[in-house]
């Protein structure tokens, strides 16, 4: 069958599109994105070759890999499938319906086209010609699990439940006007007569009189797991295909931060073997004995010669080779640094409030900072309340997708629940994608913070909000630990929102289009950290306009800021916002909705929870409390 042509934007391959998550594409065409070991390019010969590694060696090291690949584009080289750059599907779901008749049928995962209904005897479809029978239209439903499996739904189980078995199944799905949701779903069986209804599979007396039926099977369509072996433990929930629950990408973005010099630290022996021995499939497989399951020394001597290292060094590649494989695991992921994402930020702060411009030598790859002079240059409104104003002319984010969820959001990387799209350990690479874009680094006065954070009213009115947050936590995942929620992140968090809505009245971006990267430190011990850095979350190469920091800069940074504030005290649903106790996603929420804080879900890192305007501006009956409005 020919190759059939589909486009989706490289960047969406990694969110929300990336791998086990389901798109819609035009003519009701559902596919699922393919596990990574169906990726073209597999080798890093052949990915360096095709232009598609992608390096940031900070988050190398947390991710435990070697490198990035980005998803493979379209390319002009020839008109053969094979000298194509790609992005795997696999057809998901595999039940399919005629939207005439409402007969279905199964698909497998590699059916490259959709067919035509198959007007089986009595179907309304028999009397139309072939050729111009409607095209099946993929399941509304589906299963999952909170631990990430995805399987049709149990159609042919569900519709035959406490009735004696049916040799031959025929199924048809009858909608009624309300075919759009679950309550108008009716599967019926024509062979036997039997019917049930998609709605009694959602709970009830009969979802617990067969729940047996469904029980998750652990099926893994998009890298051709169909379960068939000890299944999963857990109970199936049944969604919408289109559901927002169904996928959650976990994604890992870092600020790249140039090295102070081009081998970032690493003598040239070491850059030698990261790049030619542990980050070249090949050559790692023929230095490793036959079970796989150490160096060989002999072999990596071989090695060493061909390649030109000398004799003396070969103990200490052997010595790195050894820690490298030692640091592998085939479970628990335990090839990650077990560094925090607290731990993991502070280092960007530190660059960021140095203001130093630095550049790769090996990649071009420039991060360029302005370092403001607060005191001189800006009015009392912006010097009183911070400390380092950073405008950053180009930066870039590199975002690399580890894994996903389903029904509920993930709460950490560490999460156990996360569904790792790296399974095998000498893959030595993740997908990810880079943002370039410019920002504006703000630094709070850490003095003022200080004396705020003091205040015994500020400290009671967050209290109950951490408790509702974690609470949250607890609920979808009894294992997470409790997250310490301190008043100063609140602060920021929720300053970061509201000058994100009043730069976009500035700027010339979008909400949507900006980006929030909360810097601070949650756990005592750790270096203080009260900062926020606004960035553009899209652009091309070369980056962005510069609207965003010609906001920053003097005589408009005070504006920016002074109505932010202003605009903050009063939310047009006042008194009733500033006086929810709890409000928003799992009443994380205090003074905050969607009249006066809340961003698009893509800009805000905490998914709009943990804000409150009162931390700014205090409340109606004590405006004391509020970062920009008490006396010290």
């Amino acid at each position: 069958m020919a190759w059939k042509k589909r486009m989706l934007r490289r960047s969406h391959a990694i969110s929300p599109f990336g791998v086990g998550a389901m798109h819609n594409f035009p003519n009701n065409e559902v596919l699922i994105a393919a596990a990574l070991s169906k990726w073209p390019h597999q080798k890093r010969t052949d990915s360096k070759a095709a232009g598609l590694e992608l390096r940031d060696q900070r988050l190398e090291g947390r991710l435990g890999v070697t490198h990035f690949r980005l998803p493979p584009a379209e390319t002009t080289e020839g008109e053969d499938s094979d000298n194509r750059a790609y992005l795997p599907f696999v057809r998901f779901p595999r039940w399919h319906y005629c939207p005439s008749c409402g007969m279905m049928r199964w698909l497998t995962h590699n059916s490259k086209d959709i067919p035509r209904c198959e007007a089986p005897d009595g179907s309304t479809c028999k009397k139309i010609y072939e050729k111009r029978r409607p095209r099946l239209i993929p399941s509304r439903f589906v299963g999952t699990c909170s631990l990430g499996h995805l399987q049709d739904f149990p159609y042919i189980e569900w519709v035959h439940a406490g009735k004696p078995d049916c040799n031959s199944p025929q199924l048809q799905l009858i909608s009624s006007k309300s075919a759009a949701t679950v309550t108008g779903a009716l599967i019926k069986c024509v062979s036997c007569g039997s019917t049930n209804a998609v709605m009694s599979a959602l709970g009830g007396a009969q979802a617990q009189q067969h729940s047996a039926l469904l029980k998750c099977k652990g099926e893994t369509p998009w890298d051709g797991g169909a379960g068939g072996g000890p299944g999963c433990t857990q109970q199936l929930k049944i969604l919408p295909r289109g559901a927002s629950n169904v996928y959650f990408p976990s994604v890992v973005s870092s600020i790249y931060i140039p090295s102070a010099n081009s081998g970032a630290g690493m003598d040239p022996l070491s850059i030698k073997i990261r790049e030619e021995l542990i980050g070249n499939e090949d050559n790692w497989s023929r230095v490793m004995t036959d079970d796989k399951t150490s160096i060989d020394k002999a072999r990596l001597a071989i090695w060493c010669s061909f390649v030109g290292i000398a004799e003396s060094d070969i103990e200490k590649v052997a010595k790195i080779a050894d820690g490298h494989l030692s640091s592998l695991s085939d479970d628990s992921h335990a090839n990650e640094t077990p560094l925090t994402e607290e731990q993991y930020r502070a280092f960007e702060h530190h660059a960021l409030c140095a203001g130093i411009s630095r550049r790769d030598d090996n990649t071009n790859e420039t991060l360029n900072l302005t370092k403001a002079d607060i005191e001189r240059d800006y009015k009392d409104i912006v010097a009183s309340n911070f400390s380092e104003v950073i405008l950053a002319n180009k930066i870039r984010e590199t975002r690399a997708l580890v894994g996903f969820v389903r029904v509920s959001p993930p709460l950490s990387l560490s999460e156990g629940r996360v569904q790792r799209i790296k399974h095998n350990k000498n893959q030595p690479w993740l997908p990810a994608v880079a943002a370039y874009g410019e920002g504006i680094f703000l630094q709070l006065n850490p003095e003022k913070v200080d004396r705020w954070v003091n205040n015994p009213a500020v400290i009671e009115r967050i209290k109950k909000l951490s408790a509702r947050y974690n609470s949250a936590r607890i609920d979808q995942n009894p294992k997470a630990q409790i997250r310490p929620i301190n008043p100063r992140f609140i602060l920021i968090h929720t300053l970061s929102h509201l000058l994100i809505n009043q730069l976009v009245f500035d700027c010339g971006y979008g909400s949507s289009s900006l980006r929030e990267r909360i810097y601070c430190n949650l756990h005592d011990g750790s270096p203080v950290m009260n900062a926020m850095l606004i960035y553009t979350s899209s652009g091309d190469s070369e980056g962005t306009l510069g609207g965003l920091v010609r906001q920053g800069r003097p005589g408009n940074l005070e504006n920016v800021l002074f109505r932010a504030i202003e605009g903050a005290k009063w939310c047009s649903s006042d008194p009733i916002c500033m006086e929810m106790e709890a409000q928003g996603p799992d009443g994380a929420n205090l003074a905050a909705c969607h009249s006066c804080c809340l961003l698009p879900e893509t800009s805000c890192e905490e998914g709009n929870r943990l804000l409150d305007r009162a931390m700014l501006i205090g409340t109606i009956e004590d405006p004391s409390l509020g970062f920009f409005t008490f006396e010290p």
